[in-house]
C-alpha cells in the first residue's frame, strides 16, 4: 500500500509535495527579503528585522539544493520515456521559452520597483530597459556589478536546469554504466550522500580559494553572468550538480520507493539546527574580519548542511507525507508556473505596503498570502487555461493540415 502511495501514475508523491513546498518557501522568501538587511539592492528595500535574516539564511542554504535533487530524481523518469532527442526538445519549450519571455517581460518591472520604491522618479526606466536588453544579446562573462542591468531574477534556476538537462541527455548514452535500475540498501544511500558530501566541500573549498586569491573576497558570493544564457553563484555550483547528480542517481537505485529512508526526521531536523547555530556564529565572525579559512569551515559546515536538510525533508516525506490529497495534487501541477509568476506580486505587494505606517510583520504576512493566492490564481486559470486552448488549437489545426475534409468533420462531431 505504502508503494503505491509513493508511486502514483509514475510519479513519486512525497517528493512532489516536497517540490511545490519549496515552491511556497520561496515565494515567502521573495517577500522577506525586503524586510531583510542582508540585501539593500534589493527592488524594495523597507524596514529591516534580523528573523528576517535568519529566515534568508535558512532558505538560502537548503532550498536551491532540494529542488535540483527532485528535479535530477525526475529527469530519469522522463528521458526513459521519451529518449534524450525528444527529451532534449520537451525541455527546451517547457524551460527555454519561459526562461526567455520572463527575462524579458520582468526586466521593466523590476527596474520601475527598483527606481520608484527608492524615489527617484525622473529616471527614463525604459531607456534603461533597452540599453541593458541590447547589452543582453552580446556574448559576455563576468560578476552582476548593478542591480539595474540585465538579469536573470529568478529565472536562474530555469536556465541552469536547462543546462543540466541537457548535458544529462547527451551523456545518457552511458546509462548501460550508470543509470541501471537497481535496489541500494539503507546504508548504501547513506554512503553516498556521505561521499557525495566530501566531494562537494572539496570542490567548494578549491573554488572558494581560486575566487579569493584572483578576484577578491567580494565575489566569493558574486552571480557570474555568461550574457545571455546563464547566471549562477559559481561557489555554489558544484553544491547544485552534485544535488542534480545525487537526484538522478537516487532514481536509477529505486531509492525511497519501499518507503524506507535512513535515519528520522527528528534526527536530521537536530542536526539541521545544530548546523545552522554553528553557521550563524560562524557568518557573525566572518562579517567581522574576513579569513580565507574560516570562510571554507563556513563552507564545509553549509554543505553538510545541505544534505542533512534534504535528508530531513525525504525521511519526512517518506513516512508521513506519502499522500496525494486534492489541494496537493493542484498545487503540484501549479507548482512550476507559480514559481514562474511568483515574483510580480513577490515585488509589487511589498512596493505598494512600503509607505504603509504599520508593522513589517504585518506587510510580510499580508505580502506572502496574497503572492502565494495570485500566483497560484494566475497559474491556474490563466497560464494552464491559456496553455491548453493554445495546444487544443494547434492539435486541431494539425489534425485539419494532415485529414481529409470529410474525415476532418467527422472527428470533430465526435468531439
Amino acid at each position: 500500500m505504502l508503494k503505491k502511495d509513493l508511486n502514483q501514475n509514475g510519479r513519486v508523491v512525497f517528493l512532489d509535495n516536497i517540490r511545490y513546498l519549496i515552491v511556497l518557501l520561496v515565494v515567502v522568501l521573495h517577500v522577506a527579503v525586503a524586510y531583510s538587511g542582508m540585501m539593500p539592492h534589493w527592488p524594495v528595500n523597507d524596514n529591516n528585522s534580523v528573523l528576517f535574516d535568519i529566515f534568508l539564511g535558512i532558505c538560502d542554504i537548503s532550498l536551491m539544493p532540494a529542488m535540483f535533487f527532485i528535479a535530477g530524481y525526475f529527469v530519469l523518469k522522463s528521458i526513459r520515456k521519451t529518449g534524450a532527442s525528444r527529451f532534449i526538445l520537451s525541455k527546451v519549450i517547457r524551460l527555454g521559452i519561459p526562461w526567455l519571455v520572463g527575462v524579458i517581460l520582468f526586466q521593466p518591472i523590476h527596474c520601475y520597483i527598483y527606481y520608484s520604491s527608492r524615489g527617484m522618479n525622473g529616471v527614463d526606466i525604459w531607456a534603461i530597459v533597452f540599453r541593458e536588453l541590447k547589452t543582453a544579446l552580446s556574448v559576455h562573462v563576468g560578476f552582476a556589478s548593478s542591480p539595474v542591468e540585465f538579469n536573470h531574477y529568478h529565472f536562474w534556476f530555469i536556465s541552469l536546469l536547462l543546462l543540466f538537462c541537457i548535458v544529462f541527455a547527451l551523456c545518457y548514452k552511458l546509462k548501460h554504466l550508470f543509470f541501471k535500475c537497481s535496489k541500494s540498501t539503507n546504508n548504501r544511500i547513506l554512503l553516498s550522500f556521505s561521499m557525495l558530501c566530501i566531494l562537494t566541500i572539496i570542490a567548494v573549498v578549491i573554488m572558494l580559494k581560486v575566487i579569493t586569491l584572483t578576484l577578491g573576497d567580494k565575489y566569493t558570493l558574486g552571480w557570474l553572468k555568461i550574457t545571455p544564457i546563464l547566471q549562477f553563484q559559481p561557489i555554489k555550483l558544484p553544491i547544485y550538480i552534485a544535488s542534480f547528480s545525487l537526484g538522478t542517481y537516487a532514481c536509477s537505485k529505486e531509492w525511497f520507493t519501499d518507503g524506507y529512508c535512513p535515519g528520522h526526521p527528528f534526527l536530521w531536523g537536530v542536526f539541521s539546527i545544530m548546523l545552522f547555530v554553528i553557521n550563524l556564529f560562524l557568518y557573525m565572525s566572518l562579517l567581522k574580519e574576513y579569513s580565507l579559512l574560516l570562510a571554507s569551515v563556513l563552507a564545509c559546515v553549509r554543505i553538510i548542511m545541505v544534505y542533512t536538510v534534504l535528508l530531513l525533508l525525504i525521511s519526512f516525506g517518506v513516512r508521513y507525507w506519502n499522500k496525494a490529497s486534492y489541494i496537493g495534487k493542484s498545487l503540484t501541477e501549479n507548482s512550476y508556473n507559480i514559481y514562474l509568476v511568483h515574483m510580480v506580486f513577490a515585488l509589487v505587494i511589498p512596493f505598494l505596503l512600503l509607505n504603509l505606517d504599520i508593522s513589517i510583520y504585518l506587510k510580510f504576512l499580508i505580502g506572502t498570502s496574497l503572492s502565494i493566492i495570485l500566483s497560484y490564481i494566475v497559474s491556474r486559470y490563466l497560464i494552464k487555461t491559456g496553455l491548453n486552448l493554445f495546444l487544443g488549437s494547434m492539435g486541431a489545426c494539425s489534425l485539419i493540415a494532415t485529414a481529409p475534409n470529410d474525415s476532418v468533420i467527422k472527428r470533430l462531431r465526435k468531439s
